[in-house]
């Protein structure tokens, strides 16, 4: 077994799930994370417990979700892993956030972001800014503060993302235009056979 197995696995995982694929992406998210058990490789394993996590949670399988990332978090946490640590960080206040537990959403965004601003990763703090502005006692003022200040050092996926979050807590229509418009240009960019 190789590394390179278990990333190229991760990899189509992480393509399944971006069109939509869930049952495609859970097999190779799981044959990613026994490989990676199979040959030690704990980073391998943290990053393929988080896409087996968020795959669940787009499922909506909440408490399977949930011990997956939390799997993943301590795995990163262990082995000194900081962006799948980062990464984890945001898609368990996701979770914790669509499971209405607002208060754990936003214990995991406000440590995501602060984990971030160590890193110096500008598309991890502008959506953790985002997402916690989402929730009670959000700083929405402050998130677009932020994604203002940071929006050119992020690729098209992390601005659409980033633009559609903060509509969700502001309701402001230029965030959803612009949304729309980045998901647009990328669906314009995609292979024919992806468009649909």
């Amino acid at each position: 077994v190789s590394r390179g197995g278990g990333r190229s696995r991760r990899k189509r995982a992480h393509a399944h799930q971006e069109t939509g694929e869930a049952a495609e992406a859970g097999g190779y998210g799981e044959r990613a994370g026994a490989m990676a058990r199979e040959i030690g490789d704990r980073w391998a394993e943290a990053a393929a417990a988080l896409s087996r996590g968020t795959i669940l949670r787009d499922l909506g399988v909440i408490d399977e979700s949930r011990g997956f990332l939390e799997h993943s978090l301590a795995l990163a946490k262990e082995s000194g892993y900081r962006a799948a640590r980062g990464d984890t960080l945001l898609a368990l206040g996701r979770l914790e956030a669509e499971a209405h537990r607002a208060d754990a959403a936003a214990r995991y965004f406000d440590d995501a972001l602060e984990l971030a601003q160590k890193l110096d990763a500008p598309s991890k703090v502008v959506l953790a800014a985002a997402y916690r502005a989402t929730l009670p006692g959000g700083d929405a003022e402050a998130a677009e503060q932020t994604r203002g200040r940071l929006e050119e050092r992020l690729g098209s996926r992390d601005r659409m993302e980033a633009r559609f979050v903060l509509w969700q807590a502001t309701r402001q229509p230029g965030h959803l235009e612009e949304a729309h418009r980045l998901l647009d240009s990328l669906c314009d960019a995609a292979p024919e056979r992806r468009r649909e």
